[in-house]
């Protein structure tokens, strides 16, 4: 009896339907697995805003993600709440019953449609207006109606373009012509400035050679200053192009940004979008005109502005150009170290030597101020000549001994004396005066060769008229010999 009661129970039990939510939702369920399995749509509404994206009500809860509510990254997701939605189900986890869905899913398959539908009705030549849609180092995305296009920095503009964020603005709407198309590749490239003329077309007849023109200083770098003779029409002023004379280091030195200048026209070239231009051409040229001003060894008057171990650069007063002093030419014999003869800052009088328009140099010399003592010594000295000297040094092969300011000969060991085996230096010492005679005289190489023994040798008797030749100070006596 008990069984039987216990079996009527349990068929009773067994047969109560199922509650109307529980059916509900696994009916939902079904659904919603359905759609995920064949790649089908489901709508919901969008319910709110949470963590990483949005909540959205398909039936049951499902969380829809920031990055797969639309084409590009939505900042702001508020306006979609309570809108609805169709959506493609991603996820499913039956373990925690959670649904991820996509709209973005949904929307590539109708932008690809969109895409191919505009690559075959697109041609080369075409006049599109589109979005810009975003930027990257090379140029801007534009958006035509589903298909994505590049416009490049260089397609913006008949001008220098770095970057697109320079012209346009993301969402901005543009017009631009289709100049490139690879259906293969889906893939379209657009220009913007071949809507209007080429700013270049004739640029040569407008802006000659030698023109002067008045343009905007646009930006500078470390080798000039980049500046807009018209829109769309740029220049460069190089530094060398600057200014005569001192070089210039940074073009902010001359000219500033947003200046507008008066330039000379050097050159251009169209087909490579070049123009040169100039500043210091409207000014006179200071090597031309030292040149016309000065003669060859006419003394002038200048600054050093710096020390080399070459030389000195020398800035002159007049025209404030330097020319090089070469250590060369700051002593007629005597090999001079320049920090040694002068400092940054003395003002020396200078000749100069010569002017070099075409090359911009000038060369400057100290020594030509005065006559070549060498010149002097060679119009004055004979061979046979008996004269008294001061020894200025001693070497193993003999002794160097002062005839004149900057004129020297050699007594060689073998002049020195009649004895032999001794050396220089236990014959004569250097700051002694020793009496010599001229045995030859080479111009040339500027050498003389000296005997000390053969002075000391009786020779013919002196004619009255020659004895001042005796003394070194008699001897150079009247000769025009400058310090």
């Amino acid at each position: 009896m008990s069984d039987d009661n216990t079996s009527t129970a349990a068929t009773t039990e067994d047969a109560d339907p199922m509650p109307p939510r529980m059916a509900e939702a696994l009916a939902t369920w079904e659904r919603i697995a359905q759609a995920a399995a064949n790649g089908g749509e489901v709508e919901g509404e969008v319910v709110a805003m949470v963590k990483g994206g949005l909540s959205v009500d398909v039936g049951m809860r499902a969380f829809l993600p920031a990055s797969q509510v639309a084409l590009r990254p939505t900042a702001d997701l508020a306006p979609l709440v309570g809108q609805k939605l169709k959506l493609r189900v991603m996820e499913l986890d039956n373990r925690r019953g959670a649904v991820v869905v996509s709209r973005r899913a949904l929307l590539e398959v109708e932008r690809a449609a969109q895409r191919d539908a505009q690559l075959k009705a697109l041609n080369v030549g075409d006049i599109v207006e589109g979005t810009v849609a975003s930027f990257v180092g090379y140029g801007a995305f534009v958006d035509i109606g589903g298909l994505d296009a590049l416009l490049r920095n260089e397609d913006m503009s008949w001008g220098h373009v770095r970057h697109g964020t320079q012209v346009f603005e993301a969402g901005s709407v543009v017009k631009a012509k289709v100049v490139e198309i690879d259906r293969a590749k889906g893939r379209v490239a657009l220009s913007v400035k071949q809507l209007s003329a080429d700013p270049w077309a004739g640029i040569s007849e407008k802006y000659p050679v030698g023109s002067r023109v008045h343009a905007k200083v646009l930006r500078l770098t470390e080798f000039g200053a980049f500046v807009e003779v018209e829109p769309n029409v740029e220049g460069l002023v190089h530094v060398s192009e600057m200014r005569w004379g001192k070089s210039v280091r940074k073009p902010g030195e001359v000219v500033q940004k947003g200046q507008t200048i008066e330039a000379q026209v050097l050159e251009v070239d169209p087909a490579e979008r070049r123009m040169a231009l100039g500043l210091r051409q409207l000014t006179p040229n200071p090597w031309k005109t030292l040149r016309e001003k000065y003669r060859p060894n006419d003394r002038v008057k200048g600054t050093v502005r710096s020390l080399t171990e070459f030389g000195a650069f020398v800035t002159l007063d007049d025209v404030g150009i330097d020319g090089l002093l070469h250590a060369s030419d700051m002593a007629w014999t005597e090999r001079v170290k320049p920090a040694d003869r002068y400092k940054v800052g003395d003002v020396i009088e200078v000749a100069l030597l010569d002017v070099s328009v075409d090359n911009e140099r000038i060369s400057l010399g100290v020594k030509q101020l005065s006559e070549d003592p060498w010149v002097a010594a060679t119009r004055t000295f004979k061979p046979g000549d008996k004269l008294t000297g001061k020894v200025t040094s001693v070497t193993d092969f003999g002794a160097f001994v002062e005839l004149a300011p900057e004129v020297q000969g050699l007594c060689h060991i073998t002049e020195l004396a009649e004895e032999r085996g001794k050396r220089p230096g236990e014959v004569v010492k250097v700051g002694e005066q020793l009496e010599v005679r001229i045995l030859d005289i080479d111009a040339p190489t500027r050498r003389i060769s000296l005997s000390a023994f053969t002075a000391q040798t009786p020779a013919e008797p002196e004619k009255p008229q020659t004895a001042f030749k005796n003394s070194l100070a008699d001897k150079l006596k009247g000769v025009p010999l400058k310090e």
